[in-house]
C-alpha cells in the first residue's frame, strides 16, 4: 500500500495570508469600493482544486481575523467565509471541470451570495457601516470576477511549482 503524504501546506497558508493582507491594505478612498474579495477568492480556489485541503475551520478563523481588523460585527465575515467555502465544496465537482468563463460565472454567483449574506446580517442587526451604499457590495464582486482567471492561473502555477497536493 503506497503512502500518500500531503505537501505544500505552507504555500496554501502563505496565499491565504497574502490575500488577508490585500484585503486590509489601505487604498485611496475612490478605489475602496472596488477592492476585490481576495480572501473569498483564494478560499474558493483552494476549495475547488484541493477540496481535501480546504477547511471550514480555517475559513472561520480568517473570517474572525477580518472581523477584528475591519472592526465589523464579530462573526460576520466568519459566517460569510464559512458559507462561501461550504457552498464551494458542495458544488466543486460541477464548477471545477468547467471552462474558465463558466467557472468565473459560477464563482461570481457564490461571491454574490456572500455579499447578500453580508447585507442580510446588516439588516438583521441594524448596524450599517458608515456611508452604506449597495455599490460597495456590487463592485467588489465585479472586480473579483474580472481578476478570477488571472488569480486562478497564478494559484494553479503556485500549486504546480510547489507541488501542492
Amino acid at each position: 500500500m503506497a503512502s500518500y503524504q500531503l505537501t505544500g501546506g505552507w504555500a496554501i497558508w502563505l496565499s491565504l495570508f497574502i490575500a488577508l493582507l490585500l484585503s486590509i491594505a489601505p487604498l485611496p478612498q475612490g478605489l475602496m469600493a472596488f477592492r476585490p474579495l481576495w480572501i473569498s477568492a483564494v478560499f474558493i480556489y483552494w476549495s475547488l482544486f484541493l477540496p481535501h485541503r480546504s477547511s471550514l475551520f480555517a475559513a472561520f478563523i480568517f473570517g474572525l481575523i477580518i472581523d477584528v481588523m475591519v472592526n465589523s460585527l464579530l462573526g460576520q465575515n466568519a459566517l460569510v467565509l464559512v458559507l462561501t467555502v461550504y457552498i464551494t465544496l458542495l458544488f466543486q465537482h460541477k464548477i471545477r471541470p468547467q471552462p474558465i468563463i463558466r467557472q468565473t460565472f459560477m464563482v461570481t454567483i457564490i461571491l454574490t451570495l456572500g455579499q447578500i449574506i453580508q447585507i442580510w446580517i446588516y439588516t438583521l442587526t441594524g448596524i450599517y457601516p458608515n456611508k452604506f451604499s449597495i455599490f460597495d457590495y456590487i463592485f467588489p464582486i465585479i472586480t473579483t470576477a474580472i481578476l478570477w482567471p488571472w488569480l486562478s492561473a497564478a494559484l494553479r502555477s503556485l500549486q504546480i511549482r510547489v507541488g501542492i497536493n
